[in-house]
């Protein structure tokens, strides 16, 4: 019998506050509709007989303890998943253990996600800076996600992805944890912060494996809206094309005038190193963005970026 669990959002997690408010949205079913500063957890556990738990905890071992404690410091949010029997490839990385758990029969596509994973494991370290786990997680069930130490992908609502566009997820999902997972945004108001800077990430490890980078123009160009509204100002239709495909568009041809991949991985390094463990806004990160390419106005924002404050709510 085939068991599986997905414990995300699972138990009471503190919103930010600012505005003089609870900063909190209503539950959307597309996009992360909750905000959590960093925090430390401590959980005990007593797991049903052959089940296996994977976590954001570092210290959840395979095979899984009957009982244990499960600990996590300076983490944006905790989660657990439980599944049974499932097909497990462990893999070292530096010091990093990578851990894939299967839960189909396609083990041979299994071994190949578990060495992409090292590649970009491999590169983002060397590229950005060091991997905030000691080891990281990989459940190819569910549609792609990021939670700190656990990356989820190999669905799309009950839908198997291609192997190819699989790995691009699991390399995406990698990407975030560093640009999530370390430098904090809020996902609701900001969410292409996230989002659009981990697609710039996974097209730069992309690159350095000798792909070539390619865009559909004319799709953008009926993507007339800012990038940075909140998600409930997008249509549903809309709203991955925004603060995935756009801001991560522009992005890359910023670069592309301004240095080139190279420059794009030093700004990102620099980036990482000046922000780790703190929240980023859109007008931060266009004022740091401008500091480092040495850009003297607006320019390069006009019309996809709104610049005023904004207030959450």
């Amino acid at each position: 019998m085939k068991i599986i669990i997905f414990l995300a959002q699972w138990y009471p997690m503190i919103a930010t506050y600012r505005n003089h408010k609870w900063n909190k949205e209503a539950y959307r079913l597309k996009g992360e509709s909750y905000h959590t500063a960093f925090s430390d957890f401590k959980i005990k556990y007593k797991l049903p007989k052959d089940l296996t738990l994977i976590s954001s905890g570092d210290n959840d071992g395979y095979p899984s303890k009957h009982t244990g404690v499960l600990e996590g410091d300076n983490l944006k949010e905790f989660y657990i998943s439980l599944l049974k029997e499932p097909n497990v490839i462990q893999k070292k990385s530096g010091d990093i253990t990578i851990r894939v758990f299967g839960v189909d029969e396609r083990k041979e596509l299994h071994k190949e996600i578990s060495e992409m994973a090292s590649e970009a494991m491999n590169y983002f370290q060397d590229t950005f800076g060091p991997y905030p786990h000691k080891q990281l997680d990989i459940i190819l069930d569910e549609k792609g996600m990021e939670y700190p130490g656990v990356v989820t992908a190999g669905s799309n609502y009950n839908r198997l992805e291609s192997p190819e566009h699989l790995k691009r997820i699991v390399v995406h999902e990698i990407a975030h944890q560093w640009f999530y997972g370390v430098i904090s945004n809020d996902p609701y108001h900001d969410a292409w912060l996230d989002e659009g800077i981990t697609d710039l990430a996974t097209m730069l490890f992309y690159v350095n494996q000798g792909n070539d980078i390619s865009f559909d123009k004319e799709l953008f160009k009926e993507l007339t809206l800012p990038v940075n509204l909140p998600l409930d100002k997008y249509s549903s239709d809309d709203q991955s094309n925004y603060i995935y495909g756009k801001s991560s568009t522009i992005l890359w041809n910023i670069f592309q005038e301004n240095g080139g991949e190279l420059k794009a991985e030093d700004f990102l390094k620099n980036y990482y190193d000046h922000y780790q463990y703190k929240e980023v806004d859109t007008q931060e990160f266009v004022r740091f963005l401008k500091f480092y390419l040495n850009l003297k106005d607006d320019a390069y924002f006009k019309d996809w970026i709104t610049l005023e404050n904004k207030t959450n709510g």
